[in-house]
């Protein structure tokens, strides 16, 4: 009877072992998969105001009939053209951080605005350049997420020793910014890695053509 009881108990443990273990992959799991929906449910939501933002609309049209040195030119004024272009980039910014953030699914932006952000990064690298002369700050995760779906893009196309050092670059730049804007950054050396950032990206669009 004692071995049979010393039996049981063995078994009663062995078994909430188990619940507690089955019980923990479950609750993992509801995290995981109410993570996901909520990103793709944002990122859905972030298409849809997009999609219905009349104004933006008729920006983005008025911004694609310029040309680049038009829209360098806005980088010093004080007009309403330099705050419309403001405008759009400012919610490609915002848009760039939720990526980063987890916020937006970014296979899905990249699906539905892949195109678009990298003709608008094409469009208006040289003003966001002289923006960025003032506080290389300006637009850097913008910078940083086109520049990362156009190496996709080109790698879609072509895999590239260069597409995989400027992916590398882009990835630890992505980390260095969300450390600093969290405070982990003086001004002054947040400064000098965004310098450097540029200098390197540069480089390497020259060498992928991209830019």
């Amino acid at each position: 009877m004692e071995v049979k009881l010393e039996y049981l108990v063995k078994l009663l443990g062995f078994i909430t072992d188990h619940q507690v273990l089955i019980a923990a992959s479950v609750a993992l799991w509801g995290i995981v998969t109410q993570r996901k929906i909520s990103r793709e449910k944002n990122s859905i939501d972030f298409e849809i105001s997009l999609s219905n933002n009349e104004k933006y609309a008729d920006d983005i049209k008025w911004l694609f009939s310029k040309k680049p040195n038009e829209l360098v030119a806005l980088s010093k004024a004080n007009t309403d053209d330099f705050y419309k272009l403001a405008n759009i980039l400012n919610t490609w910014e915002q848009c760039s951080r939720s990526i980063h953030t987890g916020m937006y699914q970014e296979r899905y932006i990249y699906k539905v605005f892949g195109t678009t952000v990298i003709g608008l990064y094409r469009q208006c690298h040289q003003f966001i350049e002289n923006r960025q002369e003032t506080n290389p700050r300006y637009f850097i995760q913008f910078t940083v997420l086109a520049s990362d779906w156009m190496c996709t893009r080109y790698q879609e196309d072509k895999k590239d020793k260069y597409s995989d050092k400027l992916r590398e670059l882009l990835a630890k730049k992505r980390e260095q910014t969300f450390y600093s804007d969290k405070g982990g950054l003086t001004k002054a050396k947040h400064d000098g890695h965004a310098k450097e950032f540029k200098k390197q990206v540069k480089m390497l669009k020259k060498q992928l053509k991209v830019v």
